[in-house]
């Protein structure tokens, strides 16, 4: 597979467990990842699991093959919550499946935060490449020929901050406060 490739031969799958749902990084992480989606018609399969359920990973392996089973896209974009439990263990079956799995690194988080480095480098050892969203934005607007999907690709690239590995469009964080408030009327902004 060429080093440069564009988004038509990509699925994306993104893990949330039910607890992470309430830390506003990993709901920027979602958000982030399903606009980009959205924006590009790229398909992807969102997996929601349990604490604690690995047993989780067999169906959610079966249903990455059923969603990919006749779309002939090779490259297997993986990312969310608990990098060093259902990411890992996903990448891993995904690339025993022959799968071409792409980490994308800063939609990726660990419960445990020093278990991410030993985390990646065991992935990326096993053959999956790491790659940030901002990293395949760039690279699918050098590679496309296509105006509109440039102007896209230039406006999702320009609407995030990356910086800190943390995605925070200003709307989606007014979004996330305002959702908390309505859930949470004790907590309050500072």
């Amino acid at each position: 597979m060429s080093a440069l490739f564009d988004h038509t031969s990509c699925h994306g799958a993104f893990v949330s467990q039910n607890s992470a749902d309430k830390d506003e990084l990993h709901l920027c992480q979602k958000l982030a990842f399903e606009r980009v989606a959205a924006s590009l018609a790229l398909p992807f399969t969102y997996l929601t699991v349990s604490e604690h359920e690995l047993c989780a990973l067999d169906n959610s392996m079966a249903r990455i093959k059923s969603d990919t089973a006749e779309e002939r896209r090779p490259i297997l974009l993986i990312g969310g919550a608990c990098l060093d439990e259902f990411v890992s263990l996903l990448s891993l079956e995904a690339l025993a499946e022959g799968y071409d799995v792409h980490l994308l690194v800063d939609l990726s988080m660990s419960r445990i935060q020093q278990l991410t480095r030993v985390t990646e480098y065991r992935l990326f050892q096993a053959g999956a490449v790491p790659v940030s969203l901002r990293q395949l934005l760039l690279q699918w607007r050098a590679v496309t020929n296509q105006a509109s999907l440039s102007a896209t690709l230039t406006e999702l690239i320009d609407n995030y901050d990356f910086d800190a590995l943390q995605q925070r469009p200003i709307d989606d964080l007014r979004l996330i406060q305002n959702q908390r408030l309505k859930s949470e009327p004790d907590w309050k902004l500072v």
